[in-house]
């Protein structure tokens, strides 16, 4: 039988400026139950994007990402666009 591993995510943040921010959020993403393997995909001047794999559904992962005080934009397919609360 086919197994599902996962929902592939990614995470837009929006407005993270500071290298110290990047790898703040990306330690409180790390210990997020449910979330593996995540990596930072790209660092610009005004975004900073996540992605991973998620053992769950999408709307959960949203609601823990809410719980933890990000403010949530917009949710496009598996692309989740956040500001840091």
């Amino acid at each position: 039988k086919y197994k599902r591993k996962g929902t592939n995510f990614e995470l837009v943040f929006i407005g993270i400026s500071k290298y110290k921010d990047i790898f703040d959020i990306w330690d409180t993403l790390k210990d997020i139950n449910g979330i593996t393997g995540i990596c930072i995909k790209k660092v610009t001047a005004k975004k900073v994007v996540y992605t991973g794999i998620y053992k769950g559904i999408l709307p959960d992962l949203i609601n823990q990402l809410s719980s933890l005080g990000f403010a949530i934009d917009r949710v496009k397919g598996n692309s989740i666009c956040l500001r840091k609360g």
